[in-house]
């Protein structure tokens, strides 16, 4: 009887680490992100200063996808000193992402 091919032996020993790694890919809000509104709508922003776009994407993980990208965005608005967010279009959605409006409004 034959040997399994070396490959196929190195992948049947991989499997379980890809897929642990998978699992562990959920996202968190940081301290920062946790700070950040998300808008419903521009009218939200109102009297606030634009800080940039975001592109926030998702993984492929048991995690609702919607409340990944959220997340991402509002983490990645606190790195830039943002503390709100805005959904845009879903224009991004087909590669996994979708846009965000970053602003800093008053307190």
């Amino acid at each position: 009887m034959r040997s399994p091919p070396r490959a196929t032996l190195a992948a049947a020993a991989l499997l379980p680490l890809v897929l642990a790694a998978c699992a562990a890919t959920q996202v968190t809000l940081t301290d920062g992100g946790k700070a950040v509104r998300v808008g419903a709508s521009l009218a939200d922003a109102k009297g606030c200063d634009p800080i940039g776009r975001i592109a926030a994407y998702s993984t492929n993980t048991r995690q609702d996808i919607e409340q990944q990208r959220t997340m991402n965005a509002q983490n990645r608005a606190a790195e830039l000193g943002a503390n709100l967010v805005v959904p845009g279009q879903a224009t991004l959605m087909t590669i996994g992402g979708r846009e965000f409006d970053a602003f800093r409004c008053p307190l």
